[in-house]
């Protein structure tokens, strides 16, 4: 019988292979705690990585007692008017892009200078403006179903377009 070159080939991989399984079997069990090099792991020092400090968080989640009440009657404008341009822009899903765009900064404008000015005043913080903006968009969402808003919308865009008032800073 004669042994083709590809036969030879697959004969000497599985003496190789076959015969480093046995001597590595032979060896016994290997020591998980001994690096290659015969270090062991335990006897390496210990990483001392030193805990982070940080800032303490100084979230106050104490809402007042009527958040329509909360900071100047700027403030409280602003916020209401934010949420009657959003209660005229879900009432009227068809408006051209461009009437959409022009709502959206408003509604973003007068958020933000209204959560500004509660922020500013210290009646509010981070975490308690979304709330006091929820209770004045709600307000006037109610307001606007009921066509009874307190201030007319057109006075709400013309708020939003003026320019912003300069910080007390």
């Amino acid at each position: 019988m004669k042994l083709q070159p590809t036969q030879i080939v697959g004969l000497l991989a599985v003496l190789g292979f076959g015969g480093y399984l046995v001597v590595r079997i032979m060896q016994g069990p290997q020591d998980p705690d001994v690096l290659p090099s015969g270090v062991r792991i335990s006897d390496l020092p210990s990483p001392s990585i030193p805990e982070p400090t940080l800032p303490p968080l100084e979230l106050s989640t104490t809402l007042p007692a009527d958040p329509l009440d909360a900071g100047s009657q700027e403030a409280r404008d602003d916020l209401y008017c934010s949420g009657l341009i959003y209660a005229e822009h879900l009432a009227k899903p068809g408006e051209s892009a461009e009437q959409t765009q022009k709502q959206l900064n408003a509604i973003l404008s007068l958020a933000a200078a209204g959560t500004g000015k509660l922020k500013a005043e210290g009646v509010a913080t981070d975490a308690t403006t979304a709330a006091i903006a929820d209770a004045h968009t709600d307000k006037a969402g109610a307001d606007y179903a009921a066509k009874t808003p307190r201030i007319s919308l057109d006075a709400c865009m013309a708020r939003a377009a003026a320019p912003p008032a300069p910080s007390p800073n």
